[in-house]
């Protein structure tokens, strides 16, 4: 029983092989196949009478033209009018050479042999239907598209027949066996025209007969191959993906009927497209790939930096780098260098340089030559560099005798792109502001107000606005987003039309930046020893004095930079600065500061203050201060944080199994009470302010601290207020009448404070920025302080709202809990020393 599940097993893998056998040798193409499936149709072909497995081989079914012994066989194609693609099977690129290997070694790169990758994957097309040229001569297995119209009418495929004839119903056999495609019509026409007058004929092509054709020698995969009838001997080559790594792509013979008909240089292909040694191939060529002569490798500074074939002897390098390509321009003419094998030497390899000339192109390459050529050096000869803090960094051209001042002839020059771009976004920026308020009457006092609640500030537009486009894209908005959403859109447009004002205010003044005068420098490099020195000059006295000592001479090569105070910070004395005034002065504006001027200064040339002006809560803001305090808060935010995390850590490591879920609800909650501190805390924004510390009985001008400006300086002088503020645990959050004389205690009266008002806590906000608070005497109680015009009083609410009657029962079971722990610890005491004295 078991023998005969065997055998039935045995018998299905038989016919299951016999079944792929025979579609394989059903296809319409069979493509070339590698050697190991040459050899195993070989074998089960010429075996005794035996196939796979002992299974009688499966031959081919009528119709097919029966091969010789290992023939890879294929039927005749089937007659369409569309184009058969013909799918080389994928190539694998194949294990390198033996000379690849050693390229590796003296180059340390896997260099390709030219012209290999183009076999890889290649695609033949056998198209039947598609156009012959005019000499491709018909053979048997041909078929010939045949309509007649008027005195008869025929539409007739007709096929070659073995003996050359092709028969034409109601006419008769035609020989077209030999007959060119040019004078196929004219053939046929002279044979209807035997039988029948007036008449109309159209003749046509259709599926052409397929060739056999050999491929041998040092292919990638030799083999029969079953091509169509058209094909050339470079089409054909395809089929068996060229020749192999060690084959000749220079000399490939094609030969019929045991003679050399042609010898094909695939280099005049591949490399200049010259493909007039191709030649058709007709049934039974055969096509030699002989192994190659010799091989040289190119490489550095070339297009196609890959191994080559030597043709034989006599091959010369500009030869080899033509088809390479040529020698590119980056390439260094001057020098190049070729290492050649000299196999009886004691040491085989040496080094020659020679110029890539006329003469040096004629050098004979020899069998596993490298050829190494340079890439030119990247210097100027007469050259002089101008960069910096300019309109346009430039090379030009050295002259005899050339100074500074030829690279730099006026301050024009050092006119930067930025600061034109700065120049020119101002009138962008107006146009803007103008078509947002014209479009939908946008008050720009709203806009201000929006701003004020955001601190998004736009100093510099980097990019134009289209104002087209911004339009044509708000109107779609509008329309599809209806009347809600196109309010919303126009409030946040409004708010950065603000912004565009705001920065147009603070860029009044800071359009060009300044130049360091005083300090250039030309850098020089000396050829002899290669050391650079920088010589420094006074481009201020270079632009007015052209002729002074400071304009230097130029050499070639020079390279002149200019700096920017940015580049290089310049002395406070020699720096730009512009301060604004706003608020009660005679003439508010923006105004520049010159050397040993104070604010005293700035505010005398802004006409002084006016009768309204409340000096004491003046504002003055300064961006270094701004950023020094926001980088301090930042910090502080941060340290915040680690802190927190610190302390969550320590109270989970000291807590008791008991107390674990009491702890874990805490921990969670003093968590997100942390969280939302921190997240307040990284919401604030340093304003900058600087408190100027003027006492509020007797501020006048000349109390002004006497200290130094700097660039965006901002002063704010405004009006004395009417009004107190008082904010946090009171009933009533207002603004309050200033009266003369009134504590902090009659204004918290008058707002009302709650039961949870922690008045240790109260403290009060001057104009003037300071904050007053309670030190915790007894003598400085917060609520007799004496409140100015514009104080600001903050009275927070309590943390700890636990009662005075709360606060002393839990005290009193504390304090019982520890007599208890104590009165048991007597007790144990006690018990031991009398068992002791028993």
């Amino acid at each position: 029983m078991l023998t005969g599940v065997i055998q039935g097993q045995t018998w299905v893998r038989h016919l299951f092989f016999g079944f792929l056998t025979a579609i394989a040798l059903n296809s319409p193409i069979v493509l070339g196949q590698d050697a190991s499936a040459q050899s195993a149709l070989s074998t089960r072909d010429q075996g005794s009478n035996t196939g796979i497995d002992g299974l009688p081989p499966v031959r081919p079914e009528s119709g097919m033209d029966g091969k010789q012994s290992g023939q890879v066989n294929a039927p005749r194609p089937p007659i369409s009018g569309k184009a058969n693609l013909r799918n080389a099977p994928p190539s694998t690129p194949q294990a390198p050479s033996s000379f690849q290997k050693f390229m590796v070694e003296a180059t340390g790169k896997l260099l390709p042999h030219f012209g290999a990758e183009f076999f890889l994957n290649a695609n033949v097309y056998a198209s039947p239907g598609a156009p012959v040229s005019g000499d491709y001569t018909l053979g048997p297995g041909d078929e010939v598209f045949i309509r007649i119209t008027g005195a008869v009418d025929v539409d007739h495929r007709a096929v070659i027949e073995r003996d050359g004839m092709a028969h034409i119903p109601r006419v008769g056999s035609v020989s077209l066996a030999g007959v060119r495609a040019s004078s196929l019509e004219d053939t046929v026409r002279v044979a209807v025209s035997r039988v029948f007058r007036n008449f109309n004929l159209s003749v046509s092509l259709g599926q052409l007969r397929g060739i056999t054709i050999y491929i041998v020698g040092q292919a990638r995969r030799p083999g029969t191959y079953s091509v169509p009838s058209t094909s050339t001997a470079i089409s054909a080559m395809f089929e068996s993906s060229g020749p192999s790594l060690n084959g000749s792509m220079r000399r490939v013979q094609v030969k019929r009927n045991g003679k050399l008909l042609k010898e094909i240089d695939l280099y005049e292909f591949l490399g200049k497209g010259d493909k007039s040694s191709d030649v058709r191939l007709i049934d039974g060529d055969v096509i030699v790939m002989l192994p190659a002569f010799g091989f040289v490798a190119l490489t550095g500074t070339l297009e196609n930096q890959a191994i080559y074939e030597l043709k034989g002897q006599g091959d010369t390098l500009g030869g080899l780098l033509e088809v390479a390509g040529g020698v590119p321009v980056l390439a260094d003419p001057r020098r190049a260098f070729l290492e050649r094998i000299n196999p009886v030497a004691n040491l085989p390899r040496s080094v020659e340089e020679f110029p890539l000339d006329a003469k040096g192109l004629t050098r004979e390459l020899r069998p596993g030559d490298l050829l190494t050529v340079l890439p030119i050096v990247a210097e100027f000869s007469n050259a002089v560099t101008l960069r910096g803090s300019i309109n346009q960094a430039v090379r030009v051209p050295y002259r005899e005798g050339m100074r500074v001042s030829d690279m730099i002839p006026s301050r024009d020059f050092l006119v930067t792109r930025n600061q034109l771009r700065k120049q020119n976004s101002a009138l962008i920026e107006q146009s803007f502001e103008e078509e947002l308020v014209q479009r939908k009457s946008f008050p720009r006092e709203q806009a201000l107000l929006e701003v004020a609640k955001t601190e998004v500030i736009q100093t510099e537009m980097d990019e134009p606005l289209d104002l087209g486009r911004a339009s044509k894209a708000e109107d779609n908005r509008t329309a599809k987003s209806g009347d809600d959403r196109s309010i919303k859109s126009d409030e946040k447009r409004a708010v950065k039309n603000a912004v565009v004002r705001k920065s147009f205010v603070e860029s009044i003044g800071n359009t060009y930046e300044d130049i360091n005068w005083e300090y250039a420098v030309v850098e020089r490099i000396n050829r002899k020893n290669l050391t650079s020195s920088l010589i420094p000059f006074n481009l201020g006295k270079v632009l007015s004095d052209p002729t002074s000592s400071e304009n230097i001479t130029l050499q070639p090569g020079d390279t002149i930079s200019v700096f920017s105070a940015s580049d290089v910070r310049i002395p406070v004395s020699k720096r730009r600065v512009v301060v604004r005034v706003e608020g009660e002065v005679r003439r508010p504006g923006v105004y520049s500061v010159e050397a040993g001027e104070t604010l005293i200064n700035i505010i005398e040339k802004a006409g002084g203050p006016t009768s309204d002006a409340y000096l004491f809560g003046s504002e003055f803001y300064r961006e270094s201060v701004r950023k020094s305090q926001q980088d301090n808060l930042d910090k502080f935010v941060r340290r915040l944080e680690q802190q927190s995390l610190s302390d969550s850590a320590r109270l989970s490591s000291n807590t008791t199994t008991e107390a674990a879920a009491t702890l874990q609800a805490r921990l969670l909650a003093e968590a997100e009470s942390r969280k939302a501190l921190i997240q307040r805390l990284r919401e604030l924004k340093s304003s900058g302010r600087l408190s100027l510390g003027l006492p509020y009985t007797d501020a006048s001008l000349g109390q002004l601290p006497g200290f130094r400006l700097e660039n965006n300086d901002h002063l704010i002088i405004p009006p004395r207020p009417d009004f107190v503020q008082v904010f946090g645990s009171v009933n009533t959050e207002s603004a309050l009448l200033w009266r003369p004389s009134k504590s902090t205690s009659d204004y918290l009266t008058l707002s009302g404070m709650t039961r949870d008002t922690d008045q240790d806590g109260v403290f009060i906000m001057r104009a003037d920025g300071t904050v007053v608070t309670s030190d915790g005497s007894w003598f400085s109680s917060i609520s007799g302080k004496e409140i100015l015009p514009g104080d600001i009083i903050v009275a927070p609410e309590k943390t700890d709202k636990e009662s005075g009657w709360t606060s002393f029962v839990r005290n009193a079971k504390d304090i019982t809990q520890i007599f208890y722990n104590l009165g048991l610890g007597a007790a144990a005491i006690v018990t031991l020393r009398n068992s002791n004295n028993n």
